[in-house]
């Protein structure tokens, strides 16, 4: 009895420290509200959502399922905003045009319906490692989670990622606990967060595989479900069932959009989409492009506590206790095998459920250097310094990157990030106000200027601006973004250094 009151007292601490990490991390999050300007992807997302809301339609962009695009549309649409086409204004209500301005506020109100999906997403990184591990990891895979700048990043804007690594982790977790013990609520419970990942984004077709790979590492710890398999059967078709109900009802009893969304993701993998990784562009992807973006997006105190995670649990620790440590393990390379199959490589936060399955054998690193190391006591004391220090690493680190989270590269690449990614993993058209400020604190009063990004420029507060030509050198001042500076036809620019840089995605030249 007393062994399990002091279990429940760990656990209550663990989920009250995990929840008060959580809270400061929401917080570094909204700080950053007023930097960023609009992102490509925000204002499709939620224009969406709102036509969704508004019209119970979902016909103007399927590229992406609806339910990941609702809670960004939920608070401009309590603020009186309403579906229309872009440059169009609502019958009634304001118009998602308006969040382009230099104002912060009205963006913000779609980009705070990301934050309690961040909350939820920590929430399952909880369970999940606590269920694996115990508490003490559950805390540590949380504080490593909502440290990630990659994380942080796009919990800061209104698109659709964070909630895809809640729903998408959340099915997989539910996966694991029916795997280990079949019933049939647990069963019902599995098929409605898959149903709900498939209504959130494609990515969700990766789940199979995940699961797949999670059941396998679990069966080789010897956790094999008990049932008959005919009872087995039953549930997985049961499952589906409820998976495809929950898609239909999603798309507002209808099948005709998640189809349709398919269909236009896999034309867009035949045609292809301009790619780039390492200095170099293809419209057909790269096969290596996920793996090195992990590399270079991932802290490295993060991928070393990772890779020794792993390398202690396969070590040291029994099959039956390594196994559910060892499958989300499992679920993120199957998740990494899969996404690089595909052309489009826009971004490392395709993967981002990556980053949540990671943190528990990450988590479970840094509480084997505190507590599980054999040995003479020098031993003991140079693993819980290594563990201090990778601790303190890590926070420092994420301190560094606010609130460029978005634009960040571990050490490995520095400040040369343009030359590794481009895209969402560096330039997604966020430094859009500090160019502004960036001018106006120089007295610039004329500029050429290219802009990546989704904002009408005489919505802002710029100089006068004159166009900048790909493969027509300009002279005076120049401003560019990354993506362009680093595509052809400004090949001329490389002669010349930046006087200064707008954020980390805006460079600014002084040409004579």
């Amino acid at each position: 009895m007393r062994a399990d009151a002091s279990g429940a007292h760990a656990t209550r601490l663990s989920a009250l420290a995990a929840t008060a990490l959580v809270l400061l991390s929401m917080a570094r999050v909204a700080s950053t509200w007023h930097e960023l300007s609009e992102t490509s992807d925000e204002p499709a997302h939620v224009r969406a959502g709102l036509e969704w809301l508004d019209r119970g339609t979902y016909r103007f962009s399927t590229v992406d399922p609806p339910l990941s695009r609702i809670p960004v549309a939920v608070g401009p649409y309590l603020a009186g905003y309403r579906f229309s086409p872009p440059g169009a204004a609502p019958p009634q209500g304001r118009s998602v045009d308006e969040l382009d301005s230099d104002d912060p506020g009205p963006l913000s109100l779609a980009r705070a319906g990301v934050l309690p999906v961040f909350a939820l997403a920590a929430a399952v990184v909880w369970h999940w490692a606590r269920r694996a591990a115990g508490p003490l990891v559950a805390l540590v895979s949380v504080a490593i989670f909502a440290l990630d700048p990659a994380v942080l990043a796009h919990a800061g804007v209104a698109t659709t990622d964070v909630e895809t690594v809640a729903v998408f982790c959340g099915a997989l977790l539910a996966f694991v606990r029916w795997w280990e013990s079949p019933t049939w609520r647990s069963a019902l419970l599995a098929g409605a967060l898959f149903g709900l990942a498939l209504a959130s984004k494609y990515v969700a077709l990766a789940l199979p595989a995940c699961a797949l790979a999670s059941a396998s590492v679990l069966a080789w710890g010897g956790k094999r479900p008990a049932s008959p398999g005919r009872t087995l059967a039953m549930h997985v078709l049961a499952a589906s069932g409820v998976a495809v109900l929950v898609v239909w009802v999603s798309y507002r009893l209808s099948f005709e959009g998640w189809f349709a969304g398919l269909w236009e993701l896999e034309r867009e993998e035949r045609v292809g989409h301009p790619s780039y990784l390492l200095g170099a562009w293809s419209m057909h992807g790269f096969r290596a492009y996920y793996l090195v973006a992990l590399l270079v997006k991932t802290p490295l105190p993060e991928l070393l506590l990772g890779t020794a995670g792993v390398a202690l649990v396969l070590r040291t620790w029994p099959r039956e206790r390594a196994a559910p440590v060892l499958a989300p393990v499992a679920a993120a390379i199957a998740l990494v095998a899969v996404a690089s199959l595909g052309r489009i490589n826009i971004g490392v936060r395709h993967v981002l459920p990556v980053f949540a399955l990671m943190s528990i054998a990450a988590g479970c690193g840094l509480a084997a250097l505190v507590s599980d190391v054999r040995g003479p006591a020098t031993t003991r004391t140079a693993a819980r310094v290594l563990a201090a220090a990778l601790a303190v690493w890590l926070v420092v680190e994420s301190h560094v990157a606010h609130p460029d989270y978005l634009a960040y590269f571990n050490e490995a690449v520095g400040d040369d990030g343009d030359l590794v990614l481009l895209d969402s993993d560096l330039d997604w058209g966020q430094d859009l106000f500090r160019l502004e400020r960036l001018l106006r604190e120089r007295g610039i009063e004329q500029v050429h200027l290219l802009y990546f990004g989704p904002a009408i420029l005489s919505r802002h507060s710029l100089p006068q601006v004159l166009p900048l030509e790909r493969g027509e050198p300009a002279r005076g001042w120049i401003a560019i973004s990354a993506m362009y500076r680093r595509s052809p036809g400004f090949e001329w620019l490389s002669a010349y250094e930046p006087v200064a840089w707008a954020g980390r995605s805006i460079a600014l030249y002084d040409v004579p």
